[in-house]
């Protein structure tokens, strides 16, 4: 959930943490959902970003009040029985004056080669992980939310972002001489994965129980694996089983006839290489792709009442599937 477009005061205002926290806890439970994700919680200063330029690693989002007034939201939930995970982003920062590029007139934070140090499609900067100031900062930061604010639980965003250091949103991989490859020549970052390892660990250790999931969208292996279990192991609790999404989606916009030629498309998981969670998330509707519902029979003509049926089998078939199922 986006507390910021999720609900608007009757003159279109934005509603605090306060007050949106019977609110919320009323959908949650007439809903039955026992967690809630909140995106944007750190705080940022673009609101179109969603939260995903963040400046301020230790705060949160101010627009919507103070420190203890978000304490009064998670304890809402926490009393009602519903736990809170969070939205973190240890991929790249905002590169407004607010933030910390360039911090003390240097590249103090992020690569200094730009091939490494940003991420031209999103417009911001990325995190230097080879430096340990900068690792202890992240880390440092999972542990506040974690302690001071009794987060249940972090998804990391733009894991593959981390993970490849030839990473393109666009295209998928960056063209030659976009990009520097490690000290091996390869596409690997290797000081992000040994900087996942750290964070899952430090986590686990100090905070039994949190949860870590990542949003990894490529084909990294042993990322809900420890080291030892596995090579390339990362040590998440859980990954985001992305390819579940489209494929799924992919297989019911077709038309009802030519639905068998796709039948590969919901039998091809690979259900024992991970801990998944099976998401709906946010990405498949936004920049004008549609609502779930209009995806729906996309390529044939439907009655809206068959397109809400379609949609009432898509949910089913998410909680029967392998994996924790989560509307994001």
């Amino acid at each position: 959930v986006h507390l910021p477009s999720w609900r608007r005061s009757a003159d279109g205002g934005l509603l605090g943490y306060r007050e949106i926290a019977p609110l919320l806890l009323q959908h949650v439970r007439a809903m039955n959902f026992n967690y809630i994700e909140i995106m944007g919680l750190a705080h940022h200063p673009f609101y179109g970003s969603w939260g995903y330029q963040v400046s301020g690693y230790y705060a949160c989002y101010s627009l919507l009040g103070t420190p203890d007034d978000f304490k009064f939201l998670v304890d809402t939930m926490h009393r009602a029985g519903i736990g809170v995970l969070m939205d973190f982003v240890p991929a790249h920062f905002s590169k407004d004056a607010c933030s910390f590029a360039g911090y003390d007139g240097t590249a103090t934070f992020e690569y200094e080669d730009p091939r490494e140090g940003e991420q031209r499609d999103w417009g911001t900067k990325v995190f230097n992980f080879r430096k340990n100031e900068v690792r202890s900062f992240l880390i440092g930061a999972v542990l506040f939310w974690a302690k001071r604010y009794h987060v249940d639980g972090f998804r990391c965003d733009a894991v593959s972002s981390m993970l490849y250091r030839n990473f393109c949103s666009r295209e998928g991989f960056k063209r030659e001489g976009e990009w520097l490859p490690n000290e091996h020549g390869g596409n690997a970052n290797i000081e992000a994965v040994s900087f996942f390892r750290d964070l899952n660990r430090a986590v686990h250790e100090q905070h039994p129980g949190v949860l870590m999931m990542a949003e990894e969208s490529h084909a990294w292996g042993g990322v809900t694996w420890e080291e030892s279990e596995h090579h390339g192991g990362l040590g998440f609790d859980l990954k985001w089983d992305m390819g579940w999404m489209n494929d799924t989606l992919t297989y019911l916009e077709q038309p009802a006839p030519a639905r068998p030629k796709h039948h590969g498309k919901l039998t091809c998981r690979q259900l024992l290489t991970e801990r998944w969670v099976c998401p709906l998330s946010h990405d498949e509707v936004t920049h004008f792709k549609g609502s779930l519902l209009e995806k729906m029979g996309k390529h044939e003509s439907q009655s809206f009442y068959d397109k809400l049926r379609l949609l009432a089998a898509l949910f089913g078939y998410q909680v029967a599937s392998v994996g924790r199922p989560l509307l994001f």
